[in-house]
């Protein structure tokens, strides 16, 4: 063993070298906090990890410091009873302080209800908790004072930057006027800029939009001269339950990152918004989760609000490339910019702006990498793919409700296990129970599979969690409707339209029931009610797409035709590209043909075919196939429809398997073959009802089942073609084209009194129809009197 030196205690340590030993040591803690940090992020471990390792290095310590007195200096030396003993008894310690912690560590499995005041016992990170209430936050724009007109952006600018960097906090969901789903509402309200809001006008958004807090701030400048101008900013929390602020912060800076920095870090301590074990250790800096480029900044914001508030898709991707430009980097510009391309039908150069984004995978978290490449696998058609990387997400973070609503979300398109798709859902709720829009999608569900009695069993949940929310009610009235109780479908959505006077919905639907009874004054009315309602373009939008559907029903073409035009200006106010192009054009191409404007669709169809990208160009064969058929053209249909069943096929489009069954069917029936077709429609209609979702509307289905009973009497099975129409006018009393039809059966079978009394209900609805309305001309000659 070394003798010990006889020199002071400080030149004892630097010879026996315990400062560079225990350096290097702290040194390794460091080292090994960064690792340990990433394999909890990677696997999904408890973050409880990273206190339990820095626990026991530093508890440690002191046999580092031990051994380096005893055996630090150059030359031989001997184990004494000192470390012998002491590293033994510190090793026990440290062992000792992990199972302490372990121990306390236990999570907890207290059940919160939604219902229930947010606070910091009650929120509690994904990792540890089952069953949390994770708590809903809006940022809204930030009014102006005093601020100069060179720095108005920042009223948007600063809102994105502190709902971006908050999204990274698995604890929070996180919402913000850039959502248009949650800006609409302002714009209805008058207020088209977002700024000024009244406070009464700010809770009553945050309620529809079911947050339990919301920001709001006011950002003005201070100084006299350039050179002294400071931002100052003064932000206050509100709670949406009371209406009053709980939390109130200002600061003042002449950098704009700054302010959004101290503002994020500032809402991040609040106990209501962060628990106490969430230590945010996969946060990625704002500047590089972002930008640190203030120009390339104010580019990408000031597209952003091309789109929020004129929906200008051509501004905003314009505005984007000069971001990409400014900030070659910006991870997040490029996953902008391809989500507007791909809106526009522009597939190609959207996929390599992701696969450019993912080069910047450091600037990126998880959730958006996941997302990312599932995006592209959608591009790429290789649909296994893309649902393979939901899975994994799954696998990685078991504990995280998002994976599961994400996997569900696309097996509702792409799939017809709906028993997976209810536990996903259910396993969704059970993580974050105040997801209660999942019990209305739990609804659609069991509607699809005709429990009817479970689906509103779940609507009503959603609607005793969000008493003042009128859509789960409404889709109550739908079940109503399917089971042919129209009264009560009434009551339902006159108790919609009472809860919420702002609202159009439940006035149309009101509309559409006083039509299906043939109470044609009473629908036109509630059109008037809906219009002096309507303060935005999505609820007129909506209105002239009810007409649209109407005045065809009543046989009045052209009339249908000009609300059909007025609906394609209108959408292009709030729907994206490509879904405007489907919605007011291809899926109502028949409204071309009757009007005799076949050769204004045909240039549409062939114009939109020299715009979209090779990858999604075949979905227009959509608009072909259908117009076609109207022409009873049927070689050219046969052919679009070749390309139809590929595009469906290779997409895996469940959702659209049952158009392709009814063009097959409209096929077989233009070559007289009407058993196949009948077998199509039974396919279609099966098909059909297996759906839920928004792509499900019962003007389908009713359109299924005349095609059926035409094919019927083509077969003379007239049996089975009256049970087909007596099942459509229980949910629909006075449809005039299935009375038509019956009418038609009767008049086969000799049966004259049943035969007109059919035909004269089909008159009384038709009795305004254009002359050329052939279906409607055939009322004046349907009744042959043998």
């Amino acid at each position: 063993m070394t003798q010990p030196p006889q020199a002071g205690l400080f030149k004892q340590l630097l010879q026996r070298r315990v400062f560079q030993i225990v350096g290097i040591y702290l040194g390794a803690i460091v080292a090994l906090m960064e690792f340990t940090g990433i394999i909890v992020e990677r696997y999904g471990f408890t973050d409880r990890l990273v206190d339990i390792v820095l626990a026991a290095m530093i508890s440690f310590l002191p046999a580092v410091i031990l051994l380096a007195w005893r055996h630090g200096a150059p030359g031989k030396d001997e184990w004494g009873k000192a470390e012998k003993l002491g590293v033994p008894a510190n090793i026990v310690v440290t062992l000792a302080l992990v199972l302490s912690i372990h121990l306390n560590d236990s999570p907890d499995t207290t059940q919160v209800t939604p219902s229930q005041n947010l606070s910091h016992n009650q929120t509690s990170a994904l990792e540890t908790t089952k069953g949390v209430a994770i708590p809903r936050i809006g940022i809204f724009f930030f009014d102006q004072s005093n601020l100069n007109q060179n720095d108005h952006w920042l009223s948007y600018g600063l809102p994105y930057l502190i709902s971006n960097q908050l999204t990274q906090q698995k604890s929070l969901i996180v919402n913000s006027f850039f959502n248009d789903n949650l800006f609409w509402m302002v714009k209805r309200a008058g207020f088209k800029e977002g700024l000024g809001l009244p406070l009464s006008l700010a809770r009553s958004v945050a309620t529809d939009a079911d947050l339990n807090y919301f920001v709001r701030a006011t950002l003005s400048t201070t100084g006299q001269s350039s050179n002294q101008q400071n931002f100052a900013l003064q932000l206050k929390l509100f709670s949406t339950e009371s209406n009053d602020p709980i939390a109130e912060f200002s600061v003042e800076n002449k950098d704009p990152f700054e302010l959004a920095i101290a503002a994020t870090q500032f809402l991040r301590q609040q106990p209501q918004l962060l628990p106490k074990d969430d230590h945010l250790i996969d946060s990625i800096p704002l500047k590089d989760y972002i930008t640190g480029n203030l120009a390339a900044l104010q580019s990408f914001v000031e597209a952003a609000v091309k789109i929020v508030f004129d929906n200008d898709y051509d501004a905003a991707i314009k505005g984007m490339r000069q971001a990409i430009e400014q900030d070659p980097s910006y991870a997040l510009a490029y996953i902008s910019l391809a989500d507007l391309l791909f809106k526009k039908g522009e597939f190609n150069e959207g996929e390599e702006l992701l696969q450019k984004a993912l080069t910047f995978g450091y600037k990126l978290n998880e959730p958006i990498k996941f997302s990312i490449k599932s995006w592209i696998y959608a591009t790429q058609k290789k649909v296994d793919e893309q649902i393979s990387v939901f899975r994994s997400w799954l696998e990685l973070y078991p504990q995280d409700y998002e994976p599961y609503n994400r996997l569900a979300n696309i097996l509702m398109q792409k799939s017809e296990n709906h028993d997976e798709i209810i536990a996903l859902y259910q396993r969704s709720l059970e993580l974050n129970p105040t997801q209660s829009w999942i019990y209305s999608r739990l609804g659609k569900i069991y509607e699809s599979q005709k429990n009817y009695s479970a689906a509103i069993a779940e609507y009503r949940k959603h609607q005793k969690l969000r008493p003042k929310l009128f859509t789960p009610i409404l889709n109550e009235a739908e079940v109503a409707i399917k089971q042919g109780d129209l009264e009560s479908a009434k009551k339902l959505a006159r108790r919609a339209a009472f809860l919420r006077t702002d609202k159009v919905s439940p006035v149309l639907m009101l509309a559409n029931l006083a039509l299906r009874e043939g109470r044609i004054d009473d629908a036109l009315d509630r059109y008037e009610e809906a219009s002096s309602i309507s303060q935005a373009p999505r609820q007129r939008g909506n209105i002239i797409a009810h007409k649209v559907n109407f005045y065809y029903t009543l046989g009045q073409v052209e009339k249908s035709f000009q609300y059909l035009q007025m609906h394609q200006e209108v959408i292009q106010q709030y729907h994206q590209p490509l879904d405007a192009i489907f919605i007011s054009f291809i899926s109502q191409i028949h409204l071309y043909v009757d009007t005799s404007r076949t050769q204004q669709a045909l240039s549409k169809l062939e114009s939109l075919q020299q715009e979209l990208d090779e990858g999604i160009v075949d979905a227009i064969q959509f608009g072909y196939l259908f117009l076609n058929l109207q022409l009873n053209k049927t070689e050219q249909a046969k052919q679009a429809f070749v390309k139809v069943e590929r595009f469906v096929e290779q997409y895996q489009m469940k959702h659209l398997e049952y158009l392709v069954d009814i063009a097959a069917s409209r096929i077989a029936a233009q070559e007289n073959n009407h058993q196949l077709a009948v077998e199509r429609l039974e396919q279609a209609l099966v098909k059909y009802q297996a759906l839920s979702g928004d792509a499900v509307t019962s003007a389908s289905e009713g359109y299924i089942h005349e095609l059926l009973i035409k094919n019927l009497i083509a077969l003379k099975q007239y049996d089975k073609a009256k049970k087909v129409a007596n099942n459509i006018l229980k949910q629909w009393p006075k449809h005039p084209n299935t009375h038509l039809q019956l009418s038609q059966i009767y008049n086969e079978e000799n049966n004259k009194q049943a035969s007109l009394k059919h035909l004269s209900i089909a008159q009384s609805i038709w009795k305004n129809a254009d002359e050329f309305c052939d279906w409607c001309v055939k009322t004046k000659s349907v009744v042959n009197l043998k």
